[in-house]
């Protein structure tokens, strides 16, 4: 009960922050600018989940998750997986920017694809903490790094308005958060090992969540793809601010 609690105070203050910092953004920034981002966030979102083996959910599920051989050897796969991502990224922009017809796209998705490597960095203490369901600590840092985000984003927003802005606070904020989660438990200390033993059950539990992510990829952001090609980047940015508005409700459910 405690958990759900910080859970839920947690989102809650996060979508009021969310919600002001649209606010100020859609002052600061053209409407294409975020519908540009939207294509870009899903792409990444895409490649995320069309990747994801369960690593956070394996530690969590798994009776041998806080043993060193295991969490270090779930964290390395995550690390590689990151920079594997990142390389994919960079392979797909020209195809992308050709698509959608957006040159733009070749220096922008590389940058913004950059968060999947800070990302991959990230510490095991996350899902350890969840699985100890210390949630006080995750919602601390949650909001926390949610704050110098969209306090990066308005700074860069107030003096160079553009989707440079949106992509700068995006990266500050993974950054923020993969350092931070290293601080999160002190008994939890990272480095690089591949068990064979481990990897044979991250592998077998992860097909699953393998599958169940591609799904969830296409049912929830497959109007993104097709509306980026069929309307202009303007009503994208529109759309997405709004889809993301309705999504709250839906989104307090999965949180609890």
């Amino acid at each position: 009960i405690r958990s759900s609690l910080w859970t839920l105070g947690g989102y809650g203050m996060g979508q009021v922050l969310r919600f002001s910092n649209n606010i100020i953004l859609a002052r600061l920034l053209a409407p294409d600018i975020f519908g540009l981002m939207v294509l870009i966030n899903t792409f990444i979102m895409g490649l995320e989940l069309f990747s994801d083996i369960g690593i956070g959910q394996t530690l969590i599920q798994n009776p041998n998750g806080e043993k060193p051989e295991f969490y270090n050897t779930a964290w390395t796969v995550q690390v590689i997986r990151g920079c594997g991502l990142w390389l994919v990224c960079v392979l797909v922009t020209v195809p992308l920017s050709s698509f959608y017809d957006e040159q733009r796209l070749i220096y922008l998705f590389p940058l913004a694809g950059f968060t999947v490597v800070t990302a991959g960095l990230k510490s095991p203490s996350i899902p350890i903490l969840q699985k100890r369901l210390m949630q006080s600590r995750l919602t601390i840092l949650e909001l926390s790094v949610q704050l110098v985000s969209l306090i990066s984003m308005v700074v860069w927003a107030l003096i160079s308005p553009g989707v440079l802005a949106l992509i700068f606070g995006n990266l500050v904020g993974s950054t923020v958060r993969t350092v931070s989660s290293h601080f999160l438990l002190p008994d939890i200390k990272t480095k690089f090992i591949l068990d064979k033993t481990v990897l044979k059950e991250i592998s077998s539990f992860g097909r699953w969540i393998f599958f169940s992510s591609i799904l969830l990829f296409i049912s929830q952001q497959g109007d993104r793809l097709f509306l980026g090609k069929a309307i202009p980047l303007e009503l994208l940015g529109i759309y997405g601010i709004a889809r993301a508005l309705s999504n709250i409700l839906r989104l307090v459910l999965i949180k609890i």
